[in-house]
């Protein structure tokens, strides 16, 4: 895992006890956090009081029930997104998908740059795409991408990249090289987020109102989803009886049962695609929107976008401006952020708040690593949650 380095490039060690470190520590507001040498002036706060961003070292935060959080990388609160410039200097234009490798190196897409960034070490490379938005393979530094939206690794390494605007999905080998792994002839087809079964190899993708699958000796088949606009549990496959609104994330439990974010949380069976619903209440309005907390049947959801499985059990979605958890009944409580919302996002070790979090991956035992694709922030955030370590 990269360091997390405070003012000036060197490593912070605060007392979480200090209110002082939620306004200290800060390094070249809009640029990479783990970058040493940084010399620009630390901007004043923002319209509003909102602080600039702080850069502490979440592992050394001690012991406490409540998250730490800290900004990894990227610019937020309201900084201006989209700079292809020297590595160590550079905001994100529109931060998609998470991975995280076996050697601890985070991947991002960049939606809005077309590529694939790599930190490891303190330090952010371009890993793939050229920065042109198309359709090439070959090479890292030559492949196209055309707006990659999500990404998740393969039990061989490879990352496995949904490529929007170019109805399809890539294959990134460990050196940078791009190959195509399907692409739809559908002009409507944009798959929105994949998850990769690492045991049996098979891609789920969410597309649209529908829950793809594909596997090299299947190729892609529909395993949820009629294609109507919806929200409908039911039987699976094309001409079953379920029925998605607005899917977004994928995540796989240790079973290899599929969830989706939809208006709630839905369950989808590997082998059937039989979909129910594992957490929300049914909504009698299909554009109902909330963020009650409590037991699955009474839950509510504001906009579900990601979710995780974490080996902790629990499933956490990026939902609306916050952090909710589920557990293995379906119960929700809100972990991070306020239904309120606010204008930027602050570090520190109180429920703080996101603008728009978009993608969410698990880091090891009781770490979140979350993006922001929206909004003001256009970053990652590291979430240390201190619970997990309680004896």
């Amino acid at each position: 895992m990269p360091d997390i380095m405070g003012a000036g490039g060197e490593e912070a060690f605060p007392s979480p006890e200090d209110e002082a470190v939620k306004r200290a520590a800060l390094c070249c507001a809009g640029s990479l956090a783990l970058a040493a040498g940084c010399s620009q002036s630390p901007p004043p706060p923002r319209d509003g009081g909102c602080p600039p961003p702080v850069f502490i070292n979440a592992l050394d935060a001690g012991p406490s029930s409540v998250p730490f959080i800290a900004t990894l990388a990227g610019g937020v609160c309201g900084d201006s997104p989209g700079s292809l410039g020297p590595e160590g200097s550079f905001s994100f234009g529109s931060p998609g998908g998470i991975a995280v490798d076996a050697q601890g190196a985070i991947y991002l897409s960049d939606i809005d740059n077309h590529v694939i960034w790599q930190i490891a070490k303190g330090q952010a490379v371009r890993f793939s795409g050229s920065g042109h938005a198309g359709f090439l393979d070959g090479p890292n530094d030559t492949s196209q991408f055309d707006r990659p939206i999500a990404m998740d690794f393969d039990a061989q390494g490879n990352l496995v990249v949904a490529d929007s605007e170019e109805r399809a999905v890539r294959l990134v080998e460990p050196d940078g090289t791009v190959s195509t792994l399907f692409a739809s002839q559908d002009p409507d087809w944009r798959p929105r987020a994949v998850a990769v079964n690492r045991r049996s190899g098979t891609v789920y993708i969410v597309e649209n109102k529908r829950i793809f699958a594909f596997s090299a000796d299947a190729g892609l088949t529909i395993l949820a989803g009629n294609g109507t606009f919806g929200y409908v549990d039911g039987t699976g496959g094309p001409d079953g009886g379920a029925e998605f609104a607005v899917p977004n994330g994928v995540a796989l439990d240790d079973a290899g049962y599929v969830f989706v974010a939809d208006l709630n949380i839905r369950k989808v069976d590997p082998l059937t695609g039989d979909v129910t619903t594992f957490s929300g209440a049914v909504p009698p309005d299909i554009l109902a929107r909330g963020y009650t907390d409590g037991p699955g049947s009474t839950a509510s959801f504001d906009g579900p976008n990601a979710l995780i499985w974490m080996p902790d059990g629990f499933l956490y979605v990026a939902d609306g401006v916050t952090i909710r958890k589920v557990d293995s009944t379906g119960t929700v409580a809100t972990l991070l952020g306020s239904p309120d919302g606010y204008a930027c996002y602050s570090d520190g070790i109180f429920p703080s708040a996101w603008t728009a979090p978009s993608s969410i991956v698990g880091d090891g035992p009781g770490r979140l690593l979350v993006a922001e694709q929206d909004g003001e922030n256009h970053a990652i955030f590291l979430c240390t949650l201190r619970e997990f370590f309680l004896p």
